[in-house]
């Protein structure tokens, strides 16, 4: 985030006063209450956006009335399970993949299922609280406990309004290396607790979850299961259905008929039927198995699957004929009305009963959910059916299936992960955020094993994040060889942290990101560099010494010349991150040789001109490029400054610790917003915006009564405005343009660009019609110039 004032006038400005008149009507809008806001840009005279805590990336035009959302990690729900009794009807999803990393970079980010319920045949639903699930604090039996984490419920059945029963599997690193976990939990208060009735299952998935009168079964890898849900017990009668055929099944779907009478299908090894309540197996022959089965009448079934294991037998098993519909099916949605439905990739395959039985295999398709697989379906009467199916398919129909439309789904599913971005920068419409990384289990410092983290992300847009993409942080360092001090990709190296970046261009950026590694002495130590890219992240380089456990806060660039500020550092370079000098002895000096001054910002006027606020060791100013400092006199400290011009400027901290001048420091007034701001945003359509812990507070820069003094712009031959179509150029005959500043015939900054080449070029569609002045910065001389866009 950049902040300057320049250091010239304009004539048309009035001349200085000395008398301040600023009243501070400060007017606040809730953006998200609780999470800290971290930062601002601005693009020409187009938009703004800010970042913070708990997923916050959010957008205004100048037109806008609100702050728009940038769904950066909005994950797509893949429904799977789905039980029903009566009207109470509860879906599940698999967990989701909010974070899709480039091939070969770091693992995928995934968020938990989420669980939904209707109370009127699916056409409305609500959120159930998936936190509840388990009881306790062993994540190897609850995966909402303290190192479990990735829940994935796969399997749900219903009894009533209030008894449910869920399989959810998930992921534990409780033992420092993650583990597969499973277990079956039933509800009896509609989702308010759950407790566990079949734990241990490991990796072995329990596909499918069928009710009948209160008797449950629940069917999958390896695993076969009884539950008397009334009495609370359960009984595992896979061994029963092993005995004599194969150790290694897998049951992939449940047909009850009664608590005694059901039907198993298994991927590979047979279809199997019990009429004593799962004490013995019968195994048909003439099928090797399928994905589901349905019994249509005494002595006719239906398996459906590959073209293989897609069959009909209208002799009670004696044969087997071939019914396949075309495609795989993944599952037998019932009969609706006298039609019997396959679910496939896509779409439904339908054919008549009657047909069926005759073994006229006359299979009509009707595409519900393109590109996407089916999953259930729920039959409720002749009329009306639910269908549910990958990528948050929910659709219901009331006409017997001739037309299905979407349920209505909850507009949020309120992941689980939460994503603070830490860092935002912008140079027009190129810009980078950081995401800092996310602790998913904290180990006692007692624990040998090192605390699991979802590391930080890296995301970058050309375009002023209408599209965006993500930068693959497993880049960061991996080129500097095996030293883990450098090279955080190395095995022993953890929890990488992309927490502040600066933007030069669409493809050079500076990043600081810290780490801990235990490759040099074994325990854990904490790391951190600036790295540097020049082609869009593909390589980060690092450029400056490691610097262990202090955090850097502030990389701010003005062409090649740099600053870098943080907790007792202040480092700065003229060549682009080639060669640092240390400037904090020279900072230290003015504040009696201080060890431990906390840099907050770095906020430049100029190359050579800017101010450090700290927390409580006042602000630094420098005018030489930091061989001397002085201390602004009657401020105590702050946490951001924003340079209106040479003589105004904001400083917005705590309550206590909130100033402004428009006298060059002579007086001092308080602008407080009420309560503690973190950072100062930018002047945006004509005002100040200052960020919160959840609110953005704005001031109309008029009501600041800033007083300016003036110079008359100056004419010269050194620069050329040339006009085209659709944007100006400032174009520079024989030197490079360090930097442009665009302002508003009021004075206020709108644009800050750093070409570092000879021309500066301004597109027509960032800025409003009008009148602005352009100043450019060649070789250290400013030149200032009238532009016109029309």
């Amino acid at each position: 985030m950049k902040k300057y004032i320049l250091p010239i006038f304009f004539s048309f400005l009035s001349t200085i006063s000395w008398g301040q008149q600023a009243t501070f009507n400060w007017v606040s809008e809730n953006i998200s209450e609780g999470d800290n806001l971290q930062g601002m840009t601005v693009t020409g005279d187009s938009s703004a956006v800010i970042v913070g805590y708990n997923n916050i990336l959010m957008k205004k035009n100048i037109d806008a009335e609100s702050w728009t959302k940038i769904n950066a990690f909005k994950p797509t729900y893949d429904f799977i399970g789905m039980g029903s009794n009566g009207g109470t009807t509860v879906i599940s999803s698999r967990r989701a993949k909010i974070v899709d990393h480039p091939t070969g970079g770091k693992p995928d980010v995934y968020v938990s299922s989420v669980l939904l319920k209707s109370d009127d045949e699916g056409e409305t639903w609500s959120l159930m609280d998936g936190s509840k699930i388990g009881s306790g604090t062993d994540p190897k039996i609850n995966p909402n406990a303290t190192g479990a984490y990735n829940k994935d419920i796969y399997s749900v059945g219903v009894f009533n309004a209030d008894t449910f029963l869920v399989y959810s599997g998930w992921y534990t690193i409780s033992t420092g290396t993650k583990e597969s976990e499973g277990a079956i939990f039933q509800t009896n208060n509609g989702g308010e607790a759950w407790e566990p009735i079949v734990t241990g299952l490991g990796s072995r998935i329990i596909n499918a979850i069928v009710v009948r009168d209160s008797i449950a079964i629940s069917g999958g890898n390896k695993s076969l299961f009884k539950t008397n849900i009334l009495s609370g017990t359960t009984t595992d009668i896979y061994p029963n259905l092993a005995l004599g055929t194969d150790s290694d099944l897998y049951v992939f779907a449940v047909e009850m008929i009664n608590p005694d009478t059901f039907y198993l299908t298994t991927t590979a090894d047979g279809v199997f039927k019990t009429t004593d309540g799962g004490n013995t197996f019968t195994m048909y022959n003439g099928i090797g198995g399928g994905n589901d089965i349905l019994p249509l009448n005494d002595s006719s079934i239906i398996v459906l699957g590959s073209s293989t294991k897609s069959k009909i037998t209208t002799n009670n098993g004696a044969t087997w004929t071939d019914c396949y519909p075309g495609e795989t099916c993944f599952k037998i949605g019932g009969v609706l009305g006298d039609t019997l439905y396959g679910l496939a990739n896509a779409v439904t395959y339908k054919i008549a009963v009657a047909d069926l039985v005759e073994k006229n295999f006359n299979w009509v398709t009707h595409e519900l959910n393109p590109d996407e697989r089916l999953q259930k379906m729920c039959i409720y009467n002749p009329n009306n059916a639910l269908i549910i199916g990958y990528a948050e398919m929910c659709k219901k129909t009331t006409d017997g299936g001739l037309t299905w439309n979407q349920s209505s789904l909850p507009e949020s599913f309120d992941e689980d992960i939460q994503f603070d971005f830490s860092s935002l920068s912008n140079n027009g419409e190129s810009a980078f955020a950081t995401v800092r990384r996310f602790k998913i289990v904290d180990f006692p410092s007692s624990s040998e094993i090192n605390d699991f983290f979802m590391e930080g992300l890296i995301l970058g847009t050309t375009d002023n994040w209408t599209s965006y993409s993500l930068l693959d942080i497993s880049k960061i360092g991996i080129n500097e060889d095996n030293d883990a001090s450098l090279n955080p990709q190395l095995e022993g190296c953890y929890g990488l942290n992309p927490y502040i970046i600066e933007c030069v261009d669409n493809s050079t950026a500076f990043l600081y990101a810290n780490w801990y590694e235990t490759v040099t002495t074994g325990e854990s130590e904490s790391r951190g560099r600036i790295f540097k890219t020049t082609d869009r992240g593909e390589t980060w380089t690092g450029i400056t010494p490691d610097f262990g456990a202090s955090y850097i806060n502030s990389i701010e660039f003005s062409g090649d010349t740099g600053y870098i500020a943080g907790n007792s550092i202040l480092l700065k370079t003229t060549d682009g991150g080639e060669n640092f000098i240390d400037l904090y002895p020279a900072l230290a000096d003015v504040n009696d040789g201080d060890s431990s001054i906390f840099i907050n910002s770095v906020v430049m006027s100029g190359k050579d001109e800017f101010y450090l606020p700290t927390p409580s060791d006042g602000v630094f100013v420098t005018t030489d490029g930091g061989e001397t400092f002085s201390k602004i006199d009657g401020v105590a400290g702050t946490n951001d400054i924003y340079l209106l011009d040479r003589n105004s400027f904001i400083l917005l901290g705590s309550t206590s610790k909130s100033y402004f001048t428009n006298d060059g420091g002579t007086n001092w007034l308080d602008p407080s917003v009420g309560k503690t701001v973190y950072s100062i945003g930018q002047v945006f359509n004509d005002s100040l915006y200052a960020l919160s812990n959840g609110v953005i507070y704005k001031i109309a820069v008029e009501d600041l009564d800033i007083k300016t003094s003036s110079k008359e712009i100056t004419q010269n031959n050194e620069i050329q405005v040339q006009y085209a179509p659709d944007h100006i150029n400032i174009a520079s005959g024989n030197n490079l343009i360090e930097q442009c500043f665009v302002y508003s015939v009021t004075g206020q900054l709108v644009t800050i660009k750093q070409p570092n080449t000879n021309v500066c070029r301004l597109y027509n569609n960032e800025y409003r019609p009008g009148i602005y002045l352009v100043m450019v910065s060649v070789k250290g001389k400013k030149i200032t110039e009238k532009i016109v866009f029309q």
